[in-house]
């Protein structure tokens, strides 16, 4: 009978050690990530082996991040194979040799960027804007096409600052809950993202997929309400403006 009782004691700890060991193995790997608000995010995206961290062990949270990096990190959230990504000649004229180089070329490819967005030059090292992710997020989902139908007022206070065609992009992504404003109801398009707030959208992202996912299989589709299709604009639901990435994933 105490035979029986440690093996049980043996299984527990080992089912505890299971669960607990992502969260331990990324606090100990990221030592700067404790106590940050995205801790949580980190250390599941860290489980998925989605984060890898700099040479040093850090993470760098509150780091701008960089369109080569989060080139980076959205292949890697969608598995693209970029071992047979490439280009010739490549997709932009400053991105040969480049580190992330193939996650670009990879991105590219499947049309989530779109070097049209570019002037042929990417700069990989510079800062990437927030309205840049919100269009890779968008067509990500495979929301592409759906975002360049015209639309409205984005609902947010500083819609004059985005252009006319990324409007749709910003609606849809605040329709699929990708991005949400800040507590002053703006969106700041051209505003830099911390690599904690990109890691939050990533994870939004999975999310939205799971959404699209369910929904694609349900075997009947509700009945449209009358006037809600046809015509040349999109027809969206009503976005409701949440508060900003910090509050949302505490």
């Amino acid at each position: 009978m105490k035979q029986k009782g440690r093996k049980i004691c043996v299984l527990v700890l080992a089912l505890s050690l299971l669960l607990c060991g992502s969260a331990y193995s990324a606090a100990a790997l990221f030592p700067d990530i404790k106590g940050h608000w995205a801790e949580q995010i980190i250390t599941e995206l860290a489980g998925k082996g989605m984060i890898k961290g700099y040479p040093d062990g850090t993470v760098r949270p509150d780091a701008t991040i960089t369109r080569g990096e989060f080139a980076a990190l959205l292949a890697r959230n969608l598995a693209l194979d970029t071992t047979t990504a490439e280009r010739e000649p490549p997709a932009f004229n400053d991105i040969a040799g480049h580190w992330s180089e193939r996650n670009i070329e990879a991105l590219a490819d499947e049309g989530i960027l779109d070097p049209e967005d570019y002037d042929g030059s990417l700069r990989p090292d510079e800062p990437i804007t927030r309205v840049e992710i919100i269009r890779m997020l968008v067509r990500a989902i495979g929301q592409g096409e759906q975002a360049k139908l015209p639309a409205g007022h984005t609902g947010f206070a500083d819609d004059n600052t985005v252009q006319g065609s990324d409007k749709g992009y910003v609606v849809l992504a605040i329709q699929y809950e990708l991005v949400k404003g800040y507590p002053d109801n703006t969106i700041r398009p051209e505003g830099r993202t911390t690599r904690a707030e990109a890691f939050a959208l990533l994870a939004r992202q999975d999310e939205a997929l799971e959404r699209i996912k369910k929904g694609a299989e349900k075997p009947e589709e509700e009945e449209q309400p009358p006037g809600s299709s046809g015509g040349g604009s999109a027809s969206y639901p009503r976005a409701q403006v949440a508060f900003d990435l910090r509050a949302a994933a505490r």
